[in-house]
C-alpha cells in the first residue's frame, strides 16, 4: 500500500491546499509560503503584539494601562496572505488539507511563549447552538493538533460558553467587549484550580474573547497563558 501511495504522489503531486495551483511541499506551495509573515521579536512581553523592527522590547500601552488576565499571550503569524486563507478554509470549510501548515503555526507560536510545564490545554468553546451550526469547534481541533506534538492534555469541558453571542468579526472593538462579557463559565473548578492552563484559539483580533476566557479561568484559580494561530495587527 505504501508503494502504491508513493507512486500516486509521484504521478500526481499534491496541489497547494490554499491556491490549488502551485505544488505543495510539506504544506503550502512556495508562492503561498512567501506571503506568510511570522511574528518575531520585538513584541510586548505580555500580550505579544509585535513592534517594528529595531524597537526595544517593552510592555505595550495597553498592558501598561491595565493588568491582563493572562500571564502571556502569543500568536504565530500575522492574519494575512496564505496564512489567513488557510485558517479560513479550516475554520469555515473544515478543510483538513491545511493541517500540516496549521500544526507548524501553532508549534511555532508555543515556542514564542518561552514557557513549559502546562498542566492542561483549554480550547475557547463555542456555544452549543453555534457548534451545531458549524459542526465542529476549530479551537478544539487546534488544541488536539498541539497535544499530539506536546503531550499536553486537552480539557474541552473545563470552560463552557453559556451565552449565545453575535460573531465577533462583525463588531467594533467596544461591541466585542460587551458581546462576550459573562459569556463563559467554569462548572468544575477542580479541573483548573492551581493549574497552569494554555488557552487556545484560532485568531486574536482585539483580544476580547481571549481576555474574557482568561478572566473566567483566572477567577476559578488558574494561571492562564494564551496561544492563537494568528493575530490581526
Amino acid at each position: 500500500m505504501g508503494v502504491v501511495h508513493r507512486m500516486f504522489e509521484l504521478l500526481f503531486p499534491p496541489l497547494c491546499p490554499v491556491c490549488r495551483e502551485g505544488l505543495a511541499d510539506d504544506g503550502l506551495c512556495a508562492e503561498c509560503v512567501k506571503t506568510i509573515r511570522w511574528i518575531e521579536r520585538p513584541f510586548c512581553p505580555v500580550c505579544g503584539i509585535p513592534f517594528s523592527a529595531g524597537t526595544e522590547e517593552h510592555r505595550c500601552a495597553e498592558c501598561i494601562k491595565k493588568r491582563q488576565p493572562f500571564e502571556k499571550a502569543r500568536s504565530a503569524i500575522y492574519y494575512e496572505g496564505a496564512g489567513l486563507k488557510a485558517i479560513r478554509r479550516f475554520k469555515y470549510r473544515y478543510d483538513m488539507t491545511v493541517e500540516d501548515s496549521l500544526q507548524r503555526f501553532i508549534t511555532y507560536g508555543l515556542a514564542l511563549l518561552d514557557t513549559e510545564g502546562f498542566d492542561i490545554m483549554v480550547p475557547v468553546p463555542l456555544h452549543p447552538k453555534r457548534l451545531r451550526e458549524r459542526g465542529f469547534n476549530q479551537a478544539l481541533l487546534i488544541a488536539r493538533m498541539l497535544s499530539r506534538h506536546t503531550g499536553i492534555r486537552v480539557e474541552p469541558q473545563a470552560l463552557r460558553r453559556v451565552k449565545y453571542t453575535s460573531p465577533q468579526v462583525a463588531l467594533e472593538e467596544k461591541e466585542r467587549l460587551v458581546n462576550v462579557r459573562d459569556a463563559f463559565m467554569v462548572e468544575d473548578e477542580g479541573l483548573v484550580r492551581n493549574k497552569k492552563v494554555l488557552l487556545v484559539d484560532d485568531v486574536m483580533t482585539t483580544g476580547a474573547t481571549i481576555r474574557e476566557c482568561a478572566r473566567t479561568l483566572k477567577r476559578a484559580g488558574a494561571r492562564v497563558y494564551a496561544l492563537t494561530l494568528a493575530r490581526v495587527v
